[in-house]
């Protein structure tokens, strides 16, 4: 039996930069992943300015921006007239002091995370074990773990399970995943193709029933990500046959010359756990919670969720915090995902691929025109970005939960 002070179920980028800020701290951690390597199917990469600035905490900012690209802007490709409404970052103000957004595949941004938790003192990271047993008292956790060894069985003071929206931790404590799921799949691709050729910027959203979806550059590697969906009358299995069909009709060009290099089919919900905490399990990422990808804002919701926890969680096993303050934690975070995070990614999806003709959306299309012109419109843009964040549960060390 292996004891540590904080177990971290999930090895992703939530669990791993729960655990970075946890090592960051001192604090003994051990990370549990299923998994025996890190995924490498397409999935989120457009990074908000708050998950900028929760990079920059974590002291890993630096290999960040070298592996990905700083947005230059963000654009709307109306599909239908082919017109794009870029919204520049370069039109900041000089003095503005927050961060644009960066592009980094969730792959990249794993490999950094782990890079630097493995170089933590006080962390450890073990792949290829699933758990399949969570038991608790009043003074810890203990989790039986199932290896190509045989069963293994681990104690921590804490747990937190952060396994994805299939989570095991979370069946585990009999807690629903209650929401929905959207009846149409979506695919996302990375594809070598000149989208610059239609005027787009580093991120896009594009608008139509059929053709919209988000199209963004993948760092600096000469690869775009293109995410769309498909009817739900489709079946998923063959969503593969149907690529090229796609693309050629995007493109309106049959001889189109493009490379898909990966491709994933998924569906999407909107759902959340009735709690994040469980006695001295949490939860956090979409373990806790999940949404549709269309604003780029599951991710982002994550890490701040991670940023959240491993802050509080550092201060309770260091006895400069009471336990209490993680239940503020996982009371505000579930607040943030009902209040913001789940309506403003509906709100973004509905506008993607609104099925009404264009000239009964002209107030909407201009008012993205009037917001593409200055620099304080810009600024307005990525400060709405900062409602999804938690401000921290502590002040100078100090627990601030009544």
């Amino acid at each position: 039996m292996s004891g540590t002070q904080v177990l971290v179920v999930g090895g992703g980028p939530v669990g791993l930069a729960i655990a970075l800020g946890l090592a960051r701290q001192g604090v003994e951690v051990t990370v549990l992943d299923a998994d025996t390597e890190i995924g490498r199917a397409p999935r989120a990469m457009v990074h908000h300015p708050p998950v900028v600035v929760s990079l920059g905490q974590l002291g890993v900012l630096d290999d960040a921006l070298s592996a990905g690209r700083t947005l230059s802007g963000l654009g709307h490709y109306i599909w239908e007239t082919e017109e794009t409404i870029s919204n520049r970052f370069d039109h900041l103000p000089p003095d503005f002091g927050l961060p644009q957004g960066l592009s980094l595949g969730q792959d990249a941004l794993t490999e950094i995370l782990l890079r630097h938790l493995m170089a933590e003192p006080t962390a450890n990271v073990l792949l290829g074990h699933r758990i399949v047993g969570l038991g608790q008292d009043g003074s810890g956790v203990t989790a039986t773990v199932r290896t190509d060894s045989g069963e293994k069985r681990f104690t921590a003071t804490w747990l937190v399970g952060a396994d994805g929206a299939h989570s095991g931790v979370r069946d585990m404590l009999g807690l629903s995943f209650d929401g929905m799921t959207w009846p149409d799949h979506f695919v996302a691709t990375n594809v070598r193709a000149d989208f610059d050729a239609l005027g787009l910027e580093d991120a896009n959203f594009s608008i139509h029933p059929e053709y919209g979806g988000v199209i963004a550059r993948i760092g600096s590697t000469g690869l775009w990500r293109f995410t769309y969906r498909e009817s739900p009358e489709l079946p998923i299995q063959s969503y593969e046959d149907r690529i090229d069909t796609f693309y050629r009709a995007f493109f309106r060009d049959n001889d189109v010359r493009y490379e898909v290099v990966a491709h994933s089919p998924y569906r999407i919900h909107q759902r959340s756990a009735p709690t994040y905490r469980v006695d001295r399990v949490l939860l956090a990422g979409d373990a806790a919670h999940i949404t549709n990808p269309m604003g780029g804002f599951g991710l982002m919701a994550g890490l701040l969720d991670a940023a959240c926890l491993s802050e509080a969680l550092g201060h309770v096993v260091r006895g400069l915090a009471e336990e209490r303050v993680l239940t503020r934690y996982a009371d505000e975070r579930r607040r943030a995902f009902f209040e913001v995070t789940s309506p403003a990614s509906t709100a973004q999806k509905q506008f993607i691929f609104d099925e009404r003709p264009l000239s009964m959306r002209k107030r909407e299309l201009d008012a993205l025109r009037r917001a593409a012109v200055t620099g304080s419109a810009q600024a307005r843009f990525l400060l709405t970005t900062f409602a999804f964040v938690t401000p921290s549960v502590l002040v100078n060390g100090q627990e601030q939960y009544t």
